[in-house]
This record gives C-alpha cells, sequence and structure tokens, in this order.
C-alpha cells in the first residue's frame, strides 16, 4: 500500500512528461501511459525477477528515453505522411513496439547472462549519465510548472505571461515546499503524495476563491484532463494497419532506442538490486532479474505503458515498510490498476504544475551530490573529468552518445593507468633470496659469495602493449650479469599478443647468450600457460625449467650454481648411508658415545611420497637423515592442492626438534622427497639419554640449538629482505 501510494504521482508524472512532445492533447494518454506501466513492469516483473524486495515502474531514465523516441519521431517529419486522426495510433504503436523490443533486449541480456557485466561500467559513467538525466528531466518542467504548454519557446515565455502563470507557479511552489518540508517533520507519510494532495488543494483553492477558470475541465492545458476508466487494451494489436507505413528510418530509430531503453533500464535495475541487497542482506540473481524486466516491459508494451525499471525510492520505502517478497510488487500493481479503474475521475484535476514540482524534487534528488563533491579533490581529477563531460552530452547531445564516449574516455585512462603502474614487482638476488632447502655451510658460504649470478624477477599487474618495453629495459639492464634468471609469474593478471612476443623475443636473447632461465608459478594460470606453450615459449625454456613456484625454481637455480663452482655434494647420494659422526646434531661425540648413541635410535626407510609425519600427530620424535631429502609442507587449508615447502632437509640434517620440546602436535607434515632413510631418536630415548649418558644428551641438545638458530638468523634476514621491497 505504502509504495502504491509513492508510485502513483510519479508513475503519472512520468508519463505526463514523456508525452509532453505531442502538444496538450496527449496529456491524458501520457497519464495512462505511467500508470499501465507501473501496473504491467511492477506486476510480472515481481513475479518472474530475481529481486524480491524489488518494485520496478517508470523511472526519470526511462522517462527521458520515452520523451527522447517521440520528439525523435515528430522530428523525422514521419507523422505528416498520416492524417491527422489517425496520428495518435501511429505514435503510439512506435511508442508500443519500441518499448516492446527494449524488453527483448533485457531478456537477451538476461538469456546470455550478461547481466553481470552491467556492473562494470564505471561509476564516473553512471554518475555522469544520472546527473545529466536529472538536468534533462529538470529542464523539461519548467515551462508546465510556470504555466506554458511545452511547445512555448522560451523566448515568448515573458511575453505571454500574466495573472494565470503567477497563480499556477503558486501551486507548483505549494507542491515543492510540500514535498521538500514534510520529511523534515515525519517520514511515515510520502512526502510525494502529500506534495500531489496539497498541490491539488491549492490548485482547486485558487480556482474557487480568485481564478474560476482554473475549475474549468474542458480545453484546460493547465490540468491533465479527461482520463478513460477502463482496463488497459493490447493497442498493440489495434493499430497494426500503420506498418505498411513504417520506412527505414522509422525503423532504425526504433531499433536504436529500443537498445538504448534495454541497456539503460538494466543499469537502473542493477544499481537498484545492489541497494535492495545491502537493505535486505540477500543476493540477487542479477540475469533472472533482467529477464522478470524485459517480460515486464514487453507486456507494457503491448498495452501502450511506459517502459519501467527497478525505482530506488520505491523499492527502499518497500524493504522499509516489510515488503521483502514477490507479492508487495505484485499488490502494488493491482493498487494501480484499481486506481486507474476507478479513480481516474478524480486523476483529471492534478495540475500540470504539480507534477512538475514533483519531477523537479525528484530530479534534484537524482543528482549525485558526492559525484560534485569530488570536484575539488586532485587524485581523481580524470574520473570527474569524465562524469562532467557525460553529463553535459547527455544534456547537449544525446544520451547513448554520451554513454560510448565515457566508455571510452574511461578505456583510455584505464590504459594510461596501467601503463603508468608497475609490471616489475621485485628483483631479487641469490645472495639474499635463497630456497627452502636447508644447505651445508660449504654450500652456503658459496651461495653468499656467488649469489648475485642468480636473479629472481617476480612480475605483477599486467603484461601487455602498454608495459612491454618498460619491462623489457629493466630485465635486458639487471641481466647483463647473471647466469640463472627466475620469472615469477603468479601475481600476474594478464598477458596479451604483445606481452607474450616480448616475452618469446627475451627468452629467445637469453638463451643465445648461454644462461639460463626458469618460469614459475604458471601451472595454475592455465591461460597464460596456453599461451606461452603456442607461441612454443615454453618449448624454449624446456620442461626441466617449469616449476609450480618461485622456491623449486630457486632451488634448481642454487643446484646449478653450486656445481658451477665446484661443489659436487650438491648431488644426493642415494645409495650412500652417512654414519653418525657425519651427522650435523652428532658432531663433537666421540667413537664410544656415537656407538652407545646408536643403541637409542631407530633405522626407518621411505620411499618417494612417502609420509613421515602429519600436522597433528602427537608423537615427539626427531629425526636424523643418513640418506635422502625430506620437505615440511604446511597446508594452510584443507585443500592438498594448497599444501607449500616451508623447508627440505638434505642427508646429515635433522628435524623433528620442535615437538621434541614442547611434547606438542605437530603444526606440519614431513614427506620424502627422495627415496631416504632415517634414525628415529623417541622422546622415551631422548629422556633416557638424560638419565644414563647425560654428556650425550647435552651435546645432542647443543647442537639442537645451534642448527636451529642458524636457521632462525637465515629465516630473519629473508623477513628483511622482504621488508625493504
Amino acid at each position: 500500500m505504502v509504495v502504491s501510494v509513492i508510485a502513483l504521482p510519479l508513475a503519472i508524472a512520468f508519463g505526463v512528461a514523456a508525452f509532453s512532445p505531442l502538444g496538450p492533447a496527449f496529456i491524458p494518454i501520457g497519464a495512462v501511459a505511467g500508470l499501465t506501466g507501473a501496473i504491467f513492469t511492477g506486476f510480472f516483473a515481481s513475479l518472474f525477477g530475481g529481486c524480491p524486495s524489488q518494485v520496478t515502474g517508470p523511472t526519470g531514465p526511462m522517462s527521458v528515453v520515452t520523451k527522447s523516441t517521440i520528439a525523435t519521431v515528430i522530428a523525422t517529419g514521419f507523422l505528416h505522411k498520416i492524417p491527422q486522426q489517425d496520428q495518435i495510433a501511429a505514435v503510439i504503436l512506435i511508442f508500443s513496439i519500441t518499448i516492446i523490443m527494449g524488453g527483448l533486449v533485457e531478456i537477451i541480456l538476461g538469456i546470455t547472462r550478461t547481466g553481470k557485466l552491467i556492473k562494470f561500467i564505471p561509476y564516473s559513467v553512471l554518475a555522469g549519465f544520472m546527473n545529466g538525466i536529472a538536468v534533462i528531466i529538470f529542464i523539461s518542467q519548467i515551462k508546465p510548472f510556470l504555466g506554458v504548454t511545452s511547445q512555448t519557446r522560451w523566448s515568448e515565455i515573458l511575453t505571454i505571461f500574466h495573472t494565470k502563470n503567477i497563480l499556477i507557479i503558486g501551486v507548483g511552489v505549494v507542491t515543492v515546499l510540500s514535498m521538500v518540508l514534510l520529511p523534515i517533520i515525519t517520514k511515515r507519510i510520502p512526502s510525494s503524495l502529500f506534495a500531489l494532495i496539497s498541490g491539488v488543494v491549492a490548485y482547486l483553492a485558487v480556482g474557487y476563491f480568485i481564478e474560476p477558470s482554473f475549475l474549468s475541465l474542458q480545453n484546460n492545458s493547465l490540468i491533465i484532463g479527461p482520463i478513460p476508466n477502463v482496463l488497459p487494451k493490447p493497442v498493440f494489436f489495434l493499430h497494426l494497419s500503420f506498418f505498411a507505413l513504417f520506412d527505414l528510418d522509422i525503423w532504425k530509430l526504433m531499433i536504436q532506442q529500443a537498445i538504448i531503453i534495454g541497456l539503460l533500464g538494466a543499469i537502473d535495475t542493477l544499481l537498484t538490486s545492489v541497494i535492495a541487497d545491502l537493505k535486505t542482506k540477500e543476493k540477487h540473481n542479477s540475469n533472472r532479474e533482467l529477464i522478470g524486466q524485459g517480460i515486464g516491459n514487453v507486456l507494457s508494451g503491448l498495452f501502450g505503458g511506459l517502459p519501467g525499471a527497478g525505482a530506488t525510492v520505491r523499492t527502499v520505502c518497500n524493504i522499509d515498510a516489510g515488503g521483502k517478497t514477490k507479492i508487495a510488487g505484485m499488490v502494488h500493481s493491482i493498487i494501480l490498476l484499481f486506481v486507474l479503474i476507478f479513480l481516474g475521475v478524480f486523476a483529471q484535476w492534478i495540475p500540470m504544475s504539480v507534477l512538475a514540482g514533483i519531477l523537479l524534487v525528484t530530479a534534484v534528488k537524482m543528482i549525485d551530490i558526492w559525484s560534485f563533491k569530488l570536484i575539488s579533490k586532485k587524485s581523481v581529477k580524470e574520473d570527474v573529468l569524465i562524469m562532467l563531460a557525460v553529463t553535459i552530452i547527455t544534456v547537449l547531445v544525446d544520451l547513448i552518445i554520451a554513454v560510448g564516449i565515457g566508455l571510452l574516455l574511461a578505456f583510455i585512462v584505464f590504459i594510461k593507468s596501467q601503463i603508468a603502474s608497475r609490471v616489475v614487482r621485485s628483483i631479487r638476488y641469490g645472495n639474499v633470496m635463497r630456497s627452502r632447502k636447508l644447505r651445508s655451510d660449504v654450500a652456503n658460504k658459496i651461495l653468499n659469495r656467488h649469489g648475485r649470478e642468480i636473479i629472481v624477477v617476480e612480475l605483477e599487474g599486467s603484461v601487455f602493449f602498454g608495459t612491454v618495453d618498460r619491462f623489457s629495459e629493466i630485465i635486458e639492464k639487471e641481466i647483463k650479469v647473471v647466469q640463472e634468471i627466475i620469472l615469477d609469474m603468479r601475481h600476474v593478471q594478464s598477458i596479451d599478443l604483445t606481452g607474450g612476443q616480448m616475452l618469446k623475443e627475451l627468452v629467445d636473447h637469453i638463451l643465445k647468450t648461454g644462461k639460463t632461465i626458469c618460469l614459475s608459478g604458471l601451472m595454475k594460470k592455465s591461460k597464460f600457460k596456453n599461451m606461452l606453450d603456442e607461441l612454443e615459449i615454453l618449448r624454449s625454456v624446456g620442461e626441466e625449467h617449469l616449476f609450480i613456484d618461485i622456491d623449486l625454481a630457486t632451488e634448481a637455480c642454487e643446484d646449478s650454481l653450486l656445481i658451477r663452482h665446484g661443489h659436487k655434494a650438491t648431488v644426493s647420494k642415494k645409495d650412500t648411508l652417512l654414519p653418525l659422526s657425519e651427522l650435523t646434531s652428532c658432531q663433537g661425540l666421540s667413537d664410544t658415545q656415537l656407538e652407545i648413541l646408536s643403541g637409542y635410535l631407530v633405522s626407518r626407510d621411505f620411499m618417494v611420497g612417502d609420509l613421515v609425519y602429519s600436522a597433528g600427530d602427537v608423537a615427539c620424535e626427531v629425526y636424523f637423515i643418513r640418506r635422502g631429502e625430506f620437505s615440511v609442507l604446511y597446508c594452510p587449508s584443507n585443500n592438498i592442492d594448497d599444501q607449500r615447502r616451508l623447508i627440505t632437509y638434505g642427508a646429515g640434517e635433522h628435524f623433528g626438534e620442535i615437538a621434541l620440546f614442547s611434547e606438542e602436535p605437530r603444526s606440519s607434515s614431513v614427506t620424502a622427497t627422495e627415496e631416504g632413510s632415517l634414525f628415529v631418536l623417541t622422546v622415551e630415548s631422548y629422556k633416557k639419554l638424560l638419565k644414563d649418558h647425560q654428556a650425550i644428551f647435552l651435546t645432542l641438545t647443543r647442537n639442537f640449538a645451534k642448527r636451529l638458530s642458524s636457521r632462525l638468523r637465515s629465516v630473519s634476514a629473508e623477513l628483511v629482505a622482504l621488508e625493504d621491497e
């Protein structure tokens, strides 16, 4: 009921405004068209739509597009080909066909699931467009507010101004003040309905006490005039005989305007749907909502009604009144149908200045005030310029041209920002950025001394025609003194053909100089991988140089560097079992102590992929690696594919001592990455060593602590390097 009260004056006002180019004789038809549009779009959009709480009906933007369609038809001179008595029927048929096709456009958008794409229209374009619509509505209502017809030229207004105009302006002022001041006093009464009633009462009072001609129903251009109290008829089928008169220019015009109606209705509706979601804490179905809107507009067009879209004010009021289901929108339409059939006799006395006053206030409220506050903000000056350009073009030129130019300008600004953004996230060398494979002291010294022979380049954002030159300059400058190059792609969002071709040229150049290039972070980016594969980049790099993550790529490059500098021990001796004396944790123990310690240890063998222990295990043991490699894995989620390597231990190292000290569940998992053998020292045996062989216990514990502190220093150095990026 509340929504119907709000919708009634707006539907009539938008209908009258849409038909104003046709002159005073069409005002009653416009009022009926507005109510018919509210009835059909409101009912069927609610029934078939995907946003239950949304209320649909004629809106400012849809009214402006309809008015533009009718005005353009008049400008073409098409009506001169038709006898005067048939011109109304011809206009209604053109009007109906255009709206039906606009509804079909919305249905197509919904069926093809392109509704979500509309949400990506930039705010600057939307704000400029809505501001332009508001200006158009405001300007179009000045003449009826002053008591003159829309056909009156601006230069003639002052020459025909007389007492009646002053009185009718007073009625309009009463309407505006009622609509503006009522919400300050109370929000329980819809301001538009109160303004409508106040304006009508003021008009009748002026007619009764001052100007009796105001009370004349016939030939009175100051009011709507007689409205037929009948059920809406399918006017589309009543005037099909005029089809033969339509020429190619008229069809082009109708198709163009239909596309505008469909796109504009979709934008208006989806924006309102988002607001409804925020109010109801629910999620609407964009594509289904567009289909429902399209069905509503097709039926509205068949019956000669105005096109509709999701109406923000009506939707918010509906939700605030407790209407969160389809029933609310459908009931609101049924009430409006009752008004059209039984109360049309009262609607005929509504003054044009009252409707103009309501639309003037509505237009001011439509203006995006926040967008104008941004004018003084230097950081968004380009977006503000786009908004102003769209607003001006909307008012002075054309709606669709304004949106097209706005989107083009927004695209240019976007490309400019992408070109200015960095594509190289970071550049680090192998002496600072190390893999998570734990290495011997000798290997670490070599890596510290020659680590700058490895460069790790992390890319991000878009590698496209606007960024390739700068990217290429940076890479070519940095790779002159290195031997291994790692390009990490995990943060890359997109690559176009130009970016792919540049990568190919870079890879070929690096390989010709005898250097190694590795690519990481491609496994989860199948689209990028397919492009690079089709450009034969992956073939040039080689399968052995493609890695899931940057850590494995860094490890492979470290192995190459160590071999190049004569450290052959980096290659695992799969068939060699290290004795206790060569284990880092056993340094400082005598042969006798080693023999005693061996009695406390248990030997276990593992195949590749075997699990040593899992996160959450309560067993507290320390493991000494005699052969092979073992990796510590951490899984932040329950998805096993999301496992991350924390560190890899090789022969001679140990792991698991933290749980041995804390006796708490394991925080990560360990798997064998090579065939390997371990010595296992349980917590019970460790405590027994403390009791029976304190010297062995202390030496082991000291070696554990030394190795742990070394690992902490490495982690600290890596964290410092990350902070310095």
